[in-house]
């Protein structure tokens, strides 16, 4: 399956997810955010990571994390912070 299949251009947006059963964020590319998620799809398996915020930087989402990580006042406070290569 071609990795841009529902993307009609290739892009570098990012993406910030977050996944409340992990207490863990995670940055990827949007493409490569939708191939995962059709896959899931298609074997008919469900995650529980939600985009939180797109970007043009991981730097700029890291920011985004760190505002909202703020914003929410928990005292668990997401330890992990991941990046998919946007080569992988």
């Amino acid at each position: 399956m071609p990795s841009n299949l529902f993307i009609s251009t290739p892009t570098d947006l990012y993406v910030l997810l977050y996944s409340e059963s992990q207490k863990c964020f995670h940055i990827e590319t949007v493409a490569a955010m939708v191939d995962k998620n059709v896959r899931m799809y298609l074997n008919g398996k469900s995650g529980d990571y939600v985009p939180l915020a797109f970007g043009a930087t991981v730097e700029e989402l890291r920011e985004i994390r760190h505002q909202l990580v703020g914003k929410r006042g928990d005292t668990d406070v997401p330890r992990y912070l991941y990046l998919v290569d946007p080569d992988e």
